[in-house]
């Protein structure tokens, strides 16, 4: 369908989030038909209007849905006028411009958390010039692709929401080949290595990364897209213990990509990981945030298997299936009732496998140097972490909230030596804080069990 439309960008947006479609009520009848379903839209180029031409220098396109439909006749509406007849919420936008001879090929991927520590600046802060400020350049092992850290400012008049000239920073990252390379093939790989890098973003910064604007630079031209994601105001920082360990954000994040390439067909179940972790930082009660956090660490573990082919089952299902049939049989010699034989026959359905702690404590020793001495007081509680668990998620109480405060303390700690040995990055050390905590908890337990102690 083509129709009129107002493009429109409420307060807390950067850019369009939104559009009125104008018309009759032919066109109505035509948005009713398409309103379950995504829309593509795009914008009009008149070849007949000055400095106008066919050959689609400037194109402007995107996505959405149709938030309502409405009338358009009534007693006080002409008959054959143009009305509001139906708002679209715009999910996406893009506008790309194809002219030669443009620029370097470049990636630009920008997120809505601003987070409290971005080293956009490098080793010292530089008096800023421009609205944005870039960082040093590092490479990423094994690709032909090198990134840095960017910081794309913005300044916003908008008053709707503030009589002052507000400069809005948005984090980022940019990537270029390090060797001229296809457009197609460098813009994919780009993409590939940016997901990976929210991975370990998230980790890093513990909070979601939503991907808010992407402007990709080529020979033949640019194109920047829009997701229409609102702005929030800048958190407070309410994590006492924000860095997760020690060492070069940017080399992390570098490096990081390269290790995670080994996991290419995992991204989807590492991100989820990653967002469990972060999640427990943000929780609302201590019950959930151990929850989101063991559940982490099972699909963490889950990663790890897949790619060392480690199994989770004790017995093969071949071998099982011979087993299960035997002790089926036997049950026939057992007086048994009716809801008694259903219910063991069901529970020999499933092959025996290792328990989570089991599953955990073989990562481990697999991961091997990565753990420390210090770490064995963080490991040694491994069973009553699992167990205040299931206790939550049956639906009992936890009784003592000090233990449930170290078990989701124990639970992160364990979380991040698994990710961080999974990385295995040089140059970054785990933070110590966790054991610590748990040495003094411990400590005060002991001396409250021993009356002789002062």
């Amino acid at each position: 369908m083509s129709c009129s439309a107002l493009l429109e960008r409420d307060a807390p947006f950067l850019a369009w989030n939104r559009m009125a479609l104008l018309g009759g009520e032919e066109d109505m009848h035509q948005a009713m038909s398409l309103f379950s379903d995504e829309v593509m839209w795009s914008l009009h180029r008149n070849p007949a209007w000055p400095g106008q031409s066919d050959d689609r220098q400037h194109e402007v396109f995107g996505s959405g849905w149709f938030r309502s439909v409405g009338m358009t006749g009534g007693i006080a509406i002409a008959d054959g006028s143009l009305q509001k007849f139906a708002d679209l919420d715009i999910a996406e936008h893009t506008e790309r411009v194809n002219r030669p001879n443009w620029g370097e090929a470049s990636a630009e991927y920008c997120f809505l958390q601003r987070v409290g520590y971005w080293p956009a600046h490098g080793v010292k802060p530089q008096r800023r010039t421009t609205l944005s400020q870039e960082g040093p350049w590092a490479v990423v092992p094994g690709s032909n692709l090198k990134l840095r850290l960017v910081s794309v400012g913005h300044l916003r008049d908008d008053i709707r929401l503030s009589r002052e000239i507000e400069l809005i920073s948005l984090p980022g990252i940019e990537i270029r080949p390090t060797q001229p390379t296809d457009t197609a093939a460098f813009e994919a790989s780009a993409d590939e290595v940016w997901y990976r890098l929210r991975i370990l973003m998230t980790f890093c910064w513990r909070q979601s990364i939503a991907p808010l604007a992407e402007r990709h630079t080529r020979q033949d031209g640019f194109s920047h897209t829009w997701r229409s994601i609102a702005i929030a105001p800048r958190e407070l920082e309410t994590i006492a213990d924000h860095h997760v360990f020690d060492g070069s954000r940017l080399l992390y994040l570098a490096r990081g990509a390269a290790k995670l390439a080994h996991y290419r067909n995992e991204h989807e179940r590492l991100h989820a990981a990653v967002f469990g972790y972060a999640q427990s930082f943000k929780a609302s009660s201590l019950e959930i945030g151990l929850t989101h956090c063991v559940e982490a660490i099972e699909r963490l573990v889950a990663v790890i298997e897949v790619e060392t082919g480690l199994e989770r089952e004790i017995v093969s299902r071949n071998r099982w299936r011979s087993i299960s049939r035997v002790l089926r049989g036997s049950l026939r010699d057992l007086a048994l009732s009716k809801h008694e034989d259903a219910a063991i026959k069901r529970s020999l359905a499933n092959q025996p496998s290792l328990s989570l702690r089991e599953r955990i404590e073989r990562v481990i020793a697999l991961q091997g140097k990565g753990w420390t001495k210090q770490d064995e007081r963080v490991l040694a509680g491994l069973e009553s972490m699992i167990g205040l668990r299931n206790t939550i998620v049956h639906g009992r109480l936890a009784e003592d909230i000090n233990r449930l405060h170290i078990e989701l303390v124990r639970s992160r700690a364990i979380f991040e030596g698994l990710f961080i040995n999974l990385l295995s990055v040089r140059g970054v050390s785990r933070s110590s804080s966790a054991a610590g905590l748990i040495f003094q908890y411990e400590s005060l337990q002991a001396q409250a069990g021993d009356p002789g102690t002062m």
